[in-house]
């Protein structure tokens, strides 16, 4: 993934609890798709760091807020 002004950010994380499940689980079959059909996605996230989940770093991870895939 290409992350546009991202700075250093290079890992992207969803929140494995139950209240975030049901969009983790999207995320993963978007991205599983967009691999299979060879597509690009766009990748919004939260430039906060301090919304990190427990275990994202900082200086490099960052929390996904919402993503499609390229037409």
């Amino acid at each position: 993934a290409i992350a546009v002004g991202s700075d250093n950010v290079s890992y992207f994380v969803a929140p494995g609890d139950s209240a975030h499940m049901l969009s983790t689980n999207r995320y993963l079959v978007l991205l599983n798709t967009a691999y299979t059909l060879g597509k690009k996605i766009y990748l919004y996230y939260d430039p906060n760091s301090a919304h990190n989940p427990t275990g994202c770093n900082a200086g490099d991870c960052r929390v996904i807020e919402w993503m499609f895939i390229v037409p």
